[in-house]
């Protein structure tokens, strides 16, 4: 929880039947906070890549969009109490660990910002930083894309942070991309 917006990027990365649509989400995350203050969910967004913006909902919806295993959704919460000016919970998430496939994540150009969401897929638990990860996501589609920039979320100041920085298994990631082959678009990983 912060002064202004109150955002928050989470990646949606086990398996767990219970979460089907962003309801039993709010749901799921209001109810497994670990430690004992309420939280209300007042909105998930997710990603719109034709439109290079996150698409919100509130919450909870009485039309709610499906959950999609290994992606990030946005969350706008409350925390109750006194959590001013800054204040966090966690979340805890549980289910079982998806099978490992390829081509989840599809990578291309847009006529305005080429963002593409990913997670840190859990089996690349080695790459540590975000000049590792670009490089993994340039081999892994043939050497057909340039990964210009690597960014996440910072909570505290409710923007970007792009550049040099560390990054970790199952957390979401911004990477801007320049599609260098033919395709229109390419699959990572």
């Amino acid at each position: 929880e912060t002064p202004t917006t109150d955002l928050t990027i989470i990646g949606f990365l086990l398996e767990n039947p219970d979460l089907v649509d962003m309801n039993d989400l709010g749901n799921h995350i209001e109810n497994n906070i670990y430690e004992t203050v309420d939280v209300d969910v007042i909105a998930i967004s997710t990603w719109n890549p034709s439109a290079q913006s996150f698409t919100s909902f509130g919450y909870p919806s009485a039309s709610p969009f499906a959950l999609t295993l290994k992606q990030p959704y946005r969350v706008a919460i409350d925390i109750a109490g006194d959590y001013n000016p800054y204040g966090s919970v966690i979340w805890a998430q549980v289910g079982k660990l998806p099978e490992i496939t390829q081509e989840d994540y599809s990578l291309f150009e847009t006529a305005t910002t080429d963002y593409v969401w990913i997670l840190q897929p859990l089996e690349l638990s080695g790459l540590t930083t975000s000049a590792q990860l670009a490089n993994q996501i340039e081999t892994d589609t043939d050497n057909n894309v340039n990964v210009l920039a690597v960014s996440n979320w910072n909570g505290i100041a409710q923007s970007w942070t792009t550049g040099s920085i560390n990054t970790r298994f199952g957390y979401p990631y911004r990477i801007t991309v320049d599609i260098l082959g033919t395709e229109p678009e390419y699959y990572w990983p």
